[in-house]
């Protein structure tokens, strides 16, 4: 048996962090069946595609992957994706007779591999990331999605209520199944805050305070202003406490103006786009992290922190409360409420926790635990 697996979700030279989680699966796959990956590139600027068909993976692999750019119409194209996706795969990937195809994000990738695959008999598993559940409010991708659930094989969901939202949507619940996400436990485990700031680049300085990380884009969806509002509330509690961003987006020079506005430029550190490899070091170094997205999938950036022993104070959307329910050095509040997110932090922070006991209830579950449980549900399609 061997995986095709297609996505557009990959890491790729320019955004060598993009699909983390998926080279991880990946890369946990290949070492019990033979993988390779497409990563279909959308891309309107036609003059760009000869250099993205060089491409290579920025990710040490010994797998192949191949980045193939697909036409690409901004905003008003986004119900034709399905098409030009299956017109890049039909003119050149073939799939080979002992292929299972593994299509990761729903709508366009699904979709477009679900009706390519039908040309070469080849069986399709789908997973479910979360966030591209939106696509289901769509009525045209909608329909595009269930015309093409036909072909395909079941869905792999990282959260149970992605299976709900599935099969509200019309998707037989015989063929979802429910594969949590792993971590990668060597990376992400408890260090003394002391080690992970020797070995940062760069951090701040200040002493005696509490840090509250958030790791992610500063855009609208992941609502860094909610953050700061309750950041601003936390501090007229007295508590010393500083705000460390991780992550870069077009949100950053309207926050910096915020920062100025709410008087916090004193507590709040803008730490940039950082390494994936280097994030276990910010949340060894950090008190707690606070996810204040109004939307998610599955973030494994819980997962992550948990396993570094960082308490977590998130927001009740996607599979966080899947991620975090029964954990005691945990709060979820509801998306934009600032005051419950400023209640939330000063109650973890004000606790005494038992980090390493932390990372030892989290950070079992393994990326190959997840690749079992994947092998064991298409493994059942390989002949």
């Amino acid at each position: 048996m061997r995986v095709l697996a297609i996505t557009n979700l990959y890491p790729r030279p320019d955004l060598p962090t993009l699909g983390i989680f998926n080279h991880q699966m990946m890369d946990a796959l290949n070492q019990q069946v033979a993988v390779r990956v497409i990563c279909l590139v959308p891309e309107w600027r036609l003059w760009r595609w000869a250099g993205i068909r060089q491409w290579k993976n920025p990710r040490p692999t010994s797998f192949s992957v191949t980045y193939l750019p697909v036409p690409y119409l901004p905003v008003l194209g986004r119900n034709l994706s399905a098409f030009f996706y299956r017109w890049v795969l039909e003119r050149q990937v073939t799939a080979a007779a002992d292929e299972t195809v593994y299509a990761a994000w729903l709508f366009p990738d699904a979709v477009a591999v679900a009706e390519w695959a039908r040309r070469w008999g080849r069986p399709v598993w789908v997973r479910v990331m979360g966030t591209d559940l939106f696509h289901l409010r769509a009525p045209t991708r909608l329909r595009q999605i269930l015309r093409a659930d036909v072909s395909i094989s079941g869905y792999i969901c990282n959260a149970r209520s992605q299976i709900s939202a599935l099969q509200s949507a019309g998707v037989g619940i015989h063929r979802l199944h429910y594969v949590p996400n792993g971590v990668n436990a060597q990376k992400f485990h408890y260090r003394e805050p002391a080690v992970a700031v020797r070995e940062l680049p760069t951090a701040p300085s200040g002493k005696g305070r509490k840090r509250i990380l958030f790791a992610g884009n500063l855009v609208s969806v992941k609502a860094p202003e909610v953050a700061l509002q309750a950041l601003a509330q936390v501090v007229k509690t007295q508590i010393p406490v500083e705000f460390v961003f991780v992550g870069d987006g077009p949100l950053k020079t309207q926050l910096m103006k915020t920062v100025q506005l709410l008087n916090l430029t004193d507590q709040v550190f803008f730490a940039g786009r950082r390494g994936h490899e280097e994030m276990p070091l910010w949340m060894n170094f950090c008190d707690c992290l606070c996810l204040s997205s109004w939307s998610e999938g599955m973030p494994n950036v819980i997962l992550e922190a948990l396993a570094s022993g960082l308490p977590v104070v998130a927001t009740e959307v996607g599979a966080c409360r899947d991620l975090l329910e029964g954990e005691p050095m945990s709060r979820l509040v509801p998306p934009g409420d600032a005051q419950k997110m400023a209640e939330a932090l000063g109650d973890l922070l004000s606790q005494t926790v038992d980090r390493p006991a932390l990372a030892e209830r989290h950070g079992k579950r393994s990326w190959e635990d997840q690749a079992q449980g994947v092998l064991a549900l298409i493994g059942k399609d390989s002949c």
